[in-house]
């Protein structure tokens, strides 16, 4: 499979691509690839055979439209801070992604995007401590979740995945999927964020497709880190 992959030096982009090169070549655009690490199990990621890097910005039509070139699946793994300038770097750089698929081939590629808990109508479902977060924390931040995600549900095939905080401890392959999963104070690692994206959102898996799923862990630990 030919997957393209945004935000790959984050740390859930990171977890994704050690996954992806198992079974995909994988296209990923980014702005500094020396921030990629080198895997003690598969070797530098800048030189892996499975991985082509782009160097460019997920805000640059140009290289958006590069980048999701020939693609069958794209994941749209980014975050920005939560408040000020860059908090719109999700709806921006979507808007892009859907130009750049809209006008070629890429209609038919399946779009994963990891979105966050609490976005749209899933804050119905949210605890009062995650309404909280998600009210008084980063609101800017999610509601520049919310437009993406609305623009990445105007597209053929989609999935919308809203995980818990992310925290940076090892998978616990023991997650929640559902459109109202969340829990009292709702975390996740992204390792099981990444094995979730990659083992039943893309083709040929057909369960989420174009529906929203929030990813939860069943066994809730630890701060979080919000960012993607």
């Amino acid at each position: 499979m030919r997957v393209s992959l945004f935000g790959a030096t984050g740390s859930t982009g990171v977890e994704l691509l050690r996954r992806l090169t198992a079974t995909a070549t994988v296209r990923c655009l980014v702005r500094s690839p020396e921030k990629l690490p080198e895997e003690r199990r598969i070797g530098d990621l800048r030189q892996h055979p499975a991985v082509e890097l782009i160097a460019g910005s997920s805000t640059d039509a140009a290289a958006v439209q590069e980048a999701c070139a020939d693609a069958e699946a794209v994941i749209v793994s980014l975050g920005g801070p939560p408040r000020g300038p860059g908090v719109d770097v999700c709806s921006t750089s979507q808007r892009l992604i859907n130009e750049a698929l809209n006008s070629s081939d890429g209609r038919a590629a399946r779009v994963v995007c990891i979105s966050s808990i609490g976005v749209g109508d899933h804050y119905q479902h949210c605890s009062l401590f995650a309404k909280f977060f998600a009210s008084w924390i980063i609101p800017e931040a999610l509601a520049d979740k919310h437009l993406q995600e609305e623009m990445v549900r105007s597209l053929k095939n989609w999935v919308v995945v809203r995980p818990g905080g992310l925290l940076d401890s090892p998978g616990l392959r023991a997650w929640h999927a559902a459109e109202d999963a969340c829990g009292f104070y709702p975390t996740i690692p992204r390792a099981d964020v990444a094995a979730f994206v990659v083992q039943e959102c893309l083709p040929p898996e057909e369960r989420w497709l174009r529906r929203n799923v929030a990813l939860v862990s069943r066994k809730p630990q630890g701060w979080f880190n919000w960012k993607s």
